[in-house]
């Protein structure tokens, strides 16, 4: 292969300053714990940076720019990618939590006969809970966290209904 004749000063100088916008979006990208939450998008970004330093090693300025172009855009969407995995971690969390709420209130209630005891409140409860597990299993995490804790005041009170019942007596 002939080597190609050297770039001027000024298209080696736009190339550097790309390559070193690149290494800050990696490094950018690799503290949004990229190379966990999207690691296809970040593997392929490494690809496009690599290729970009294998056509500068051979003093193809336009081929560098190009790749590491799309480096920078992958990195990018590496780290929109792990930001939008993370939050939909913490919603899921956050849902598994009133869920677990909404469990331990209705177990609490189950405890002092509220089903029978206080059936309106059992019903109302015992519906927002299936509402709200329909919610999960169709993704919509704002709607059933609403819905769990629906559930759960809603067992707290049969489980209060009950336990006055059982004072009156």
């Amino acid at each position: 292969p002939i080597a190609q004749s050297p770039e001027p000063p000024a298209a080696r100088t736009a190339v550097d300053g790309l390559r070193k916008q690149v290494l800050a979006a990696r490094d950018e990208a690799a503290r949004a714990d990229t190379d966990r939450l999207a690691p296809s998008e970040f593997a392929a970004a490494a690809q496009k940076m690599r290729e970009g330093d294998a056509a500068l090693d051979q003093q193809d300025m336009a081929k560098a720019q190009q790749r590491y172009r799309e480096a920078l855009e992958g990195y990018g969407l590496a780290r929109a990618e792990a930001n939008r995995t993370a939050a939909l971690t913490k919603t899921l969390i956050e849902t598994r939590v009133v869920a677990s709420q909404a469990a331990d209130a209705r177990r609490a209630a189950e405890l002092v006969d509220a089903p029978r005891r206080a059936p309106a409140l059992w019903v109302k409860a015992s519906s927002a809970q299936g509402k709200a597990e329909d919610a999960l299993k169709q993704g919509e995490f704002g709607q059933a966290q609403i819905l769990f804790v629906e559930a759960e005041k809603a067992y707290r009170a049969a489980k209060t209904a009950a336990e006055g019942e059982d004072r009156r007596r």
